[in-house]
């Protein structure tokens, strides 16, 4: 018989995990992970100029979550610049205003919002701009002189410049602008790149134009800010899930290193709080990773959902206990199979949980309306796809 037959059958894992976790106490130590992480990570910081009427506030909304244009506090910095932040997004986005004054007040507002970004690169990581988006409309046939000057005077701060081109709805003017840019020798357009975005999709009875350039924007930023500041950018944007789903991998494969490590040399009995330990790091990093906000009772319901699926095989079960129940399995041959258990599972829970922060973050699972069976329904359907492809972290195929 081989080795893997005689591992035990468990058709009820709910009726062994509270003996070894304390659902509360679970929920507790998630709460004190996140909020450690939250304030490790600190925020993405980015400045994000242009004109009035050039689509700002769409950009942002299309890019991060949370509405933050619509419902975000904007505080004053000074009179050209005001900070965008809300509880639980990692993100402060200084927005400015004031390119629509008169000559004569236009060079003062270019130097306050200049001095603002030269005067941040002082301060720590998580206080300093670490992107500047300088947001053009697309329907612009050019640059302004003044546009260019500030572009420039921008860039000189060693912070990177990316223009945007809003409002995107047409390729071909689209395309003639970015080829004005880029063609563009005095004064030279000092940026990073160029990005066409069309934030927001346009439909009526004679043209459909579907959104695009929201992940280019995503993955260009991504490339030219500083490592620090990467986390809460993944964090706050929503435009590219599959980032957010390549960054939890990361640490779903850190805390299956951590499981095997933990179980090169056992400890007898004590194997199963060490890994409910990493296992429970790992999801808060997830958590983290997507953005979700969970209440103590969210976590305490989703705990007890993973467990108690028919498929998924939650981790926190005493994997010593597993061992004695296999009848004539040496101490090597032990630990290999505590190691393997140990692993599999981890990892399968770590995607199954990444999945369900997706399907809460796009609102395919409701957790003020929650239909027990449907969220069954998905961590089946998840599991499943794991054993098909255990090396592909993708969630096609669930509408």
């Amino acid at each position: 018989m081989a080795i893997k037959d005689k591992l035990p059958k468990i058709s009820n894992v709910k009726k062994i995990f509270p003996e070894k976790v304390d659902f509360n106490e679970f929920s507790e130590s998630f709460e004190n992970i996140m909020s450690d992480k939250v304030e490790e990570k600190g925020y993405f910081n980015v400045l994000i100029a242009g004109k009035t009427g050039t689509g700002k506030s769409t950009l942002i909304n299309a890019i991060f979550r949370d509405e933050l244009a619509e419902t975000g506090i904007g505080a004053p910095v000074t009179d050209s610049v005001r900070m965008i932040t809300k509880d639980g997004v990692p993100i402060r986005i200084y927005d400015t205003v004031g390119l629509e004054l008169d000559a004569d007040k236009q060079q003062k507002v270019m130097d306050e919002i200049t001095s603002l970004v030269i005067d941040s690169e002082s301060k720590s990581n998580h206080e300093k701009i670490h992107c500047i988006w300088y947001c053009i409309n697309a329907n612009s046939s050019r640059v302004e002189p003044v546009e260019e000057t500030f572009i420039n005077q921008l860039a000189d701060t060693g912070v990177p410049v990316i223009i945007v081109l809003t409002k995107a709805f047409s390729p071909t003017e689209t395309s003639e602008l970015r080829k004005y840019i880029e063609n563009k020798k005095d004064p030279l357009i000092n940026s990073k790149g160029i990005c066409a975005v069309l934030a927001k999709g346009y439909f009526d009875s004679k043209v459909s134009v579907k959104e695009y350039g929201k992940k280019e924007l995503v993955n260009l930023t991504r490339l030219l800010i500083s490592e620090d500041a990467e986390e809460p950018f993944v964090s706050a944007q929503i435009a590219d899930l599959s980032i957010k789903r390549r960054k939890a991998n990361v640490y779903i494969s850190g805390a299956v290193a951590l499981a095997a490590a933990q179980c090169v040399n056992p400890l007898p009995g004590a194997d199963a709080p060490i890994l409910i330990g990493i296992q429970t790091s790992m999801m808060a990093s997830i958590t983290y990773v997507y953005g979700v906000k969970l209440k103590k009772e969210d976590v305490v319901y989703i705990l007890g959902i993973l467990i108690s699926t028919q498929g998924v095989k939650f981790a926190g079960v005493n994997l010593a206990s597993f061992l004695k129940a296999i009848a004539g399995v040496g101490t090597a041959v032990g630990t290999l199979i505590n190691m393997g258990v140990a692993t599999t599972l981890t990892a399968t829970l770590g995607k199954t949980y990444a999945y369900l922060m997706e399907l809460i973050l796009t609102k395919k699972l409701d957790l003020s309306n929650i239909d027990r069976k449907k969220w069954r329904d998905y961590i089946k359907l998840i599991t499943k796809q794991i054993k098909n492809n255990d090396t592909i972290f993708d969630f096609e195929g669930v509408e």
